[in-house]
């Protein structure tokens, strides 16, 4: 193993062979030794890149089409290095700039200091060009020094300028472990994060220097910086009130009037984005911590990752209504922190999201569509955005011991997903109530009549209403494909939709085999129309083509079957239907429920 040390700006180092396949590699602080924690890592030539993980780790692919990267760092110098001539396990030291105070900082009121904020936020806000890009998100967080959670997803974002719109999801896994018999997630924390508005002022958040015009930001608070011999200057910024404002260090490009890195931090804030899962619940002593970094493209800042801290107090009340055995209530006060980041990469190069419609407003958020998007191992086999560090693997093997790991492999999914096993296995329950069930020729589903959307019709008070107006049978074909090299991986899945689906009729044997025959039908087109994918030339186009044909196949073979068998009273049709799911997939559903 050998140490880089990085002794001027930008070094290019002379090349020569090597035979590994991949380098493990790892940055470090010259002078500390301590590994840096996010560095960007460029990949010349390429719009592809890497970042190093909390302990300064990252992995090169060696059979690249790249023959060098480069390695930059806020507050070091940067460091270019060609890959042939990198051995594993080499150990990279990046040189610190060192930043003194500024001349014009002491001069009058800092007015060149305000007047450049107010330039580079006129500057972002002009910024309105949409990108997509790949989205990688990763939380963890504990209780004292008790692990809760490891939370990782990945995203398809949208984005305009240096902001995050929106997030759509491709897959996620996550590792558990529960405390007093609670367990402790984050919902919708990456879209809480990303959608941070540095410019606008928010509700929710803490307000910044660049959400204000010159003159208010010269009220709101004072300014101080550093500068090195480089064209970077580092701007302290500290509140006059500190509850509902940041204080924080703004990193800018003193020439080209660019956003270069933002850090923010609230202590004791009284404005965040947290609620508790529960309304008698209370958060608290809430603290944050965002550091938002960026890339330069011509000129324009654009969003590279975002590393985030919280902590707060946590207090929950629980009593007999919520599943404790006597009738007391138990207050329990937790101390939990956590910490996470959020990258950006591979900008125009999205992934291809699940074919699958579901509303966008679930409240569990990742939770829920970690449910019903099935772990795939092709995809997490081609995706690693941040190496794992040796305290993440850790808590992995911590949560295998002690909890769960969750869509870590195949079949946990639907209302497998959290499921909290007994002895009696009628007893069983998932840790959320899930709207959608996985195909399954061992298991057959009933209609939820927990459901509102299921209450028995009360002609009393409701009036007369047509019997078809009365129930919707609805079920979907879950199309995941995944590019892998060149190529393009396929996983397909049938799944009822219960979130869709209602029957206000009276339910017994017959309407259960009605609903099983009628989901046994999306299996077969299912089954048709993957056996047609791995048939064809396998281009995506083609694969869209064939599923959009199958869902039209499917929906006129549903129709049918609901007009011929009318619930299950037209005893010919409904025989010569269970007939063909028997020919084809070999269920009896009239035989399960003692018809004959």
């Amino acid at each position: 193993m050998r140490i880089w040390l990085i002794i001027v700006l930008s070094i290019i180092v002379i090349t020569k062979g090597l035979s590994q396949d991949n380098l493990n590699l790892r940055i470090v602080d010259y002078g500390t030794n301590k590994g840096l924690a996010y560095c960007n890592i460029s990949f010349i030539g390429t719009k592809q890149g890497s970042i190093s993980n909390s302990e300064g780790y990252f992995n090169i692919n060696n059979n690249t089409s790249f023959d060098s990267i480069r390695i930059s760092y806020i507050g070091y110098k940067t460091l270019k290095l060609a890959i042939g001539n990198i051995d594993n396990g080499d150990i990279i030291k990046l040189h610190k700039t060192e930043f003194v105070l500024s001349e014009f900082a002491v001069h009058a009121d800092n007015d060149y200091l305000y007047q450049l904020l107010t330039n580079i936020r006129k500057k972002l806000l002009k910024n309105k060009i949409p990108y997509t890009a790949k989205v990688y998100y990763g939380i963890e967080s504990q209780t004292r020094n008790t692990p809760l959670e490891l939370l990782e997803c990945f995203y398809n974002g949208e984005l305009v300028g240096e902001h995050i719109t929106d997030l759509t999801y491709k897959n996620g896994r996550v590792g558990l472990a529960s405390v007093d018999g609670n367990y402790f997630e984050s919902f919708n924390t990456a879209k809480a994060i990303s959608r941070i508005n540095i410019l606008h002022k928010s509700e929710v958040y803490p307000s910044l220097p660049l959400q204000f015009n010159k003159r208010k930001l010269k009220k709101l608070f004072k300014l101080k910086a550093y500068s090195n011999n480089s064209n970077i200057i580092k701007i302290e910024f500290t509140p006059y009130n500190t509850t509902e404002y940041f204080s924080g260090i703004i990193w800018v490009d003193n020439i080209k009037h660019t956003l270069l890195k933002l850090e923010l931090t609230a202590n004791n804030t009284s404005k965040h984005p947290f609620l508790p899962i529960h309304n008698t619940d209370k958060i608290s002593d809430v603290s944050i911590k965002l550091v938002k970094s960026y890339n330069t493209n011509e000129q324009l800042s654009i969003i590279d990752h975002i590393y985030f801290e919280y902590s707060f107090v946590y207090k929950s009340v629980r009593g007999s209504s919520m599943g404790i055995a006597n009738n007391k209530s138990r207050i329990i006060e937790r101390n939990i922190s956590s910490k996470g980041i959020i990258r950006v990469f591979d900008y125009e190069n999205t992934f291809i999201i699940p074919y699958f419609n579901y509303p966008d407003n679930l409240y569990y958020g990742d939770y829920y569509k970690m449910s019903f998007i099935p772990y795939n191992d092709a995809f997490w086999n081609n995706n690693h955005s941040i190496a794992l560090s040796k305290e993440q693997k850790e808590k992995l093997g911590f949560f295998a011991a002690e909890g769960k790991l969750v869509n870590y492999r195949e079949n946990n999914y639907g209302n497998n997903f959290l499921l909290r096993a007994t002895n009696n296995k009628d007893k069983e329950t998932t840790h959320f109530g899930f709207y959608y069930s996985f195909w399954n020729k061992d298991k057959r589903i009933t209609i939820k009549k927990d459901l509102k959307q299921n209450e028995l019709y009360n002609p009393k008070k409701e009036g007369l209403i047509v019997k078809r107006d009365l129930y919707n049978i609805e079920a979907q074909i879950l199309l995941d494909i995944t590019k892998v090299g060149d190529s393009l991986d396929f996983k397909s899945y049938s799944v009822f939709d219960s979130y869709q689906t209602f029957y206000r009729l009276p339910t017994d044997s017959i309407s259960n085999a009605f609903i099983n025959i009628y989901f046994d039908l999306y299996e077969i087109e299912r089954q048709k129309m993957h056996d047609n994918i791995l048939k064809s030339d396998k281009k995506l186009s083609t694969a869209n083509s064939i599923y959009n044909e199958s869902k039209n196949n499917i929906a006129l073979i549903t129709n049918k079957y609901i007009e011929e068998v009318q619930l299950g009273k037209n005893n010919k049709e409904f025989e010569k239907w269970n007939k063909f799911i028997f020919d084809n997939l070999g269920i009896d559903n009239l035989k399960l429920i003692h018809y004959y």
